[in-house]
């Protein structure tokens, strides 16, 4: 059990960390088609996933298992830990691991979640900064691991 009561899921680090980057490409794609469309919040979300799994891949490919989780600064520490020189990249980090969905999904059973406003739609200028870090994030642990 974790700090706050809930059960820690550690993810199984026979993950092949090259998927990860694989998808991370694919979440970046539609993240421009989708801020091309003007779906500003959802092209941020995708950047988030985008930067999550590239962190996770550095994880994975180090062997390092952590925790089922989505949340960018619940990663880094480990990130940072293998990949020292992934801390320039902390403050952008940071800021994008506040786009959450007021909703997440649910586990079957669960019920459904309570009404939420969601966060507020992100501007132009933040989607192309979540955009740039998500790209330029995905390129640097590509050549820091060899893929």
């Amino acid at each position: 059990m974790s700090d706050n009561g809930k059960k820690e899921v550690k993810i199984d680090v026979r993950f092949d960390w090259r998927d990860f980057l694989r998808r991370a490409g694919t979440d970046i794609q539609y993240a421009r088609i989708g801020f091309g469309k003007g779906y500003r919040l959802h092209a941020s979300l995708l950047c988030q996933r985008a930067v999550e799994k590239s962190l996770k891949a550095i994880l994975l490919k180090r062997g390092v298992s952590f925790a089922l989780t989505h949340s960018l600064m619940a990663v880094f520490p480990l990130c940072v830990a293998e990949e020292p020189e992934v801390e320039r990249f902390r403050a952008r980090c940071e800021a994008l691991d506040a786009v959450k969905p007021a909703n997440p999904p649910q586990p079957p059973g669960k019920g459904k979640p309570p009404a939420a406003e969601g966060p507020p739609e992100p501007t132009r200028e933040e989607v192309e900064g979540a955009l740039g870090l998500a790209a330029e994030l995905l390129e640097w642990v590509r050549a820091r691991l060899g893929s």
